[in-house]
Order: C-alpha cells, then sequence, then structure tokens
C-alpha cells in the first residue's frame, strides 16, 4: 500500500457502495470503477475478502446473497454458468460469480473467488450523501 491510499490517521482510504435501494452492501480500497473490466460485459472484477490481506481490488460484500442455482448463459464461443449475486433487501441483481466448472473442469459450485461487478448497480456513499 502507498502513502497515497492512506488518510492523514494512516487508515486505508474504504469506499462504502449501496444497493439501488439504499442498503449498504461493501466497501473496498479501491474505486470500483477504477477496477477492471470484463471485456464480455463490462462489469467490475473485483476479489471478495479481507482487506488486509488481497490486493486492492477487494470488494467486502456483507449483504449479499448468492442464488444456489445458477443461470446458463449462451455466449458466441459456448456457455457460461452465472450465480446471481443480489442484494439482500431488495433482490436487485448487483452482480454474479462464475461457477467452478468454467475454470477449471473440475467440479461445480459457486467460485467466489471473483465476484464480478454489473455497472450501474451500486452508488457509492459519498454520490448518495451529495444528492441528499
Amino acid at each position: 500500500m502507498t502513502d497515497d491510499d492512506q488518510t492523514p490517521e494512516g487508515r486505508a482510504e474504504i469506499t462504502t457502495y449501496h444497493c439501488l435501494c439504499s442498503q449498504l452492501l461493501g466497501g473496498t480500497r479501491l474505486p470500483i470503477e477504477t477496477m477492471p473490466k470484463r471485456q464480455l460485459d463490462n462489469s467490475f472484477i473485483a476479489i471478495p475478502g479481507d482487506f488486509g490481506k488481497s490486493p486492492l481490488a477487494t470488494i467486502s460484500t456483507q449483504d449479499l446473497l448468492v442464488d444456489s442455482v445458477p443461470t446458463v448463459l449462451r455466449l458466441d464461443d459456448g456457455f457460461e454458468k452465472r450465480y446471481a449475486a443480489r442484494c439482500g433487501r431488495c433482490g436487485l441483481m448487483t452482480g454474479y460469480y462464475l461457477d467452478r466448472s468454467q475454470l477449471d473442469n473440475a467440479e461445480t459450485g459457486v467460485n467466489e473467488d471473483v465476484l464480478y461487478i454489473l455497472p450501474d448497480s451500486l452508488e457509492a456513499t459519498d454520490k448518495i450523501r451529495q444528492s441528499t
């Protein structure tokens, strides 16, 4: 972490995000808009986990519910299994996880190593404060 990533008190700057219904869903040290994008659908690529143990693209999600049954999408070059990540309050899909079989062909189930955040599905707390 560089000095630019910290507040004057020495703490890491955290940006918090809300669902469009205003439910707090999580936070990250790296603003979502600056995270790498997936070419397929322009979703932002984030790594769920502990801020202290992961890269700057880490997102801490506190109120996301993950569907237990995947949605299968047909793509030009095959198919993809996605598990929707939804707001725990209103059920809005804010992102998704891929099925493990999409990555290693070994087993199925949610691959929680990477969260793909849909564009315009979350609002930063600062942006919400400015609009009120």
